[in-house]
């Protein structure tokens, strides 16, 4: 459950970066640059922390450079690379932990450093995000499972590559998130707004973090439920192609849900793809050894493909599992 926490906590501090939890891409205002007054800083943060979402949504090199394009006639791109180095100095000076932001940073100096209009930019994005990378190798982060983390090494640089092992997290107790609450009154003001509750007490926001993900957890395996049952339906219409593709959306969400696995596993054994069918029981059954009706299946498969040998261990194993 604790690892969960700090996926979804993962997941919270990516809608600080500009969207509610309920958006999955980016939102902007329209653009009118005319008569504009000039950017503070924190209109610079507000714009820039909209450009990092849309990174961790999967924008590559030609969106984050049309970004900048649209950008130009309201601030030149030297005013960027300046604001960021007056950003990066005052983020590296903040003793919390800024783990992801490092990983957006470091994507944003890789999808940059190529382009010559953005150069001074990505290096200066790129530096920052190693810094707060390398800080944190040796403390307990916040986990990033994303596919930037196993590698991150800019283009035109000759830095040492970052290893997976450094860009993941522990997972870490509730205890231990509270004392780092305890210690960070900045952090505790987010997460108290983002959880929405009006207070500081630290034990009363990772109490809120708990419900919030106790009910995010519930909808999930309600949603898993619907597409499992969809599965079901689709089966006894003899729709196989479609059920597995509803069992792999209620398994996307309960990868632990035995019955998929098992029910996966006879559709496909009807369409005659017995060796995926084999491995769809063998997820079953490491899920639940004891799943008799698994063994039994799996014996099949593996008879119909003539592994009779294989397929009377499966028969065997079933049958002492149902003696018990």
């Amino acid at each position: 459950m604790l690892k969960r926490i700090w996926q979804w906590l993962k997941g919270l501090f990516s809608s600080l970066f500009g969207t509610s939890p309920q958006s999955s891409t980016p939102s902007y205002p329209p653009i009118s640059w005319a008569e504009a007054p000039p950017l503070a800083d924190s209109d610079y943060e507000y714009l820039f922390r909209q450009l990092l979402e849309g990174i961790a949504h999967g924008w590559q090199q030609d969106r984050v450079v049309r970004w900048f394009e649209g950008m130009k006639g309201r601030t030149p791109l030297a005013e960027w690379a300046a604001w960021l180095r007056r950003f990066g100095e005052r983020v590296l000076a903040s003793p919390a932990l800024n783990n992801e932001l490092g990983v957006r940073l470091v994507q944003l100096g890789e999808q940059t450093l190529s382009v010559p209009s953005l150069g001074e930019i990505g290096e200066v994005a790129y530096s920052i995000g190693t810094q707060l990378l390398d800080r944190n190798v040796s403390e307990p982060i916040w986990e990033y499972e994303g596919p930037d983390a196993a590698s991150l090494t800019p283009p035109h640089a000759g830095g040492e590559q970052i290893s997976q092992e450094a860009a993941e997290a522990e997972t870490i107790t509730l205890d231990e998130l509270l004392v780092r609450l305890q210690q960070d009154p900045n952090l505790v003001q987010l997460l108290a707004q983002q959880v929405g509750v009006e207070t500081t007490d630290p034990q009363v926001v990772v109490e809120a973090l708990v419900n919030q993900l106790n009910a995010a957890n519930q909808a999930a395996n309600n949603e898993a439920e619907v597409w499992f049952n969809q599965g079901v339906q689709q089966d006894e219409a003899g729709d196989f192609a479609e059920s597995i593709a509803s069992y792999d959306q209620a398994l996307e969400i309960q990868p632990n849900l035995h019955e998929a696995w098992f029910n996966r596993g006879n559709a496909l054994s009807q369409l005659k793809r017995f060796e995926e069918a084999i491995a769809s029981y063998d997820q079953a059954i490491a899920i639940k050894p004891d799943f008799q009706e698994a063994w039994y299946n799996r014996g099949s498969a593996l008879s119909n493909l003539g592994r009779l040998d294989e397929a009377n261990a499966s028969y065997n194993k079933a049958q002492e599992i149902a003696s018990r």
